[in-house]
């Protein structure tokens, strides 16, 4: 299984992936928020101060889960914000 360790920052789906599809998990794929980015283990973050957002736009794009959902897929130490605009 793949973890990946994302420092803390606010980051939307839109850029993550570069469509407007959003985030979509993959699989078995361990996704952890809260680095300071100079971690060597896993313990050492600290998702309260190194606060990681997703930040989805309204109708435009989502953090989707659906499908990918198994005993190995993770998402821990974010905090998924929906953001609305207005012109």
């Amino acid at each position: 299984m793949s973890e990946v360790w994302v420092a803390a920052g606010n980051y939307s789906p839109n850029d993550a992936v570069g469509s407007p599809y959003g985030l979509k998990l993959k699989d078995g794929v361990r996704l952890y928020g809260g680095f300071a980015g100079t971690e060597t283990n896993r313990a050492q973050r600290n998702w309260t101060n190194n606060v990681t957002t997703l930040l989805s736009i309204e109708n435009q794009s989502s953090v989707d889960a659906i499908g990918a959902i198994n005993r190995g897929t993770v998402l821990d130490g974010f905090r998924i914000t929906v953001c609305s605009a207005t012109t």
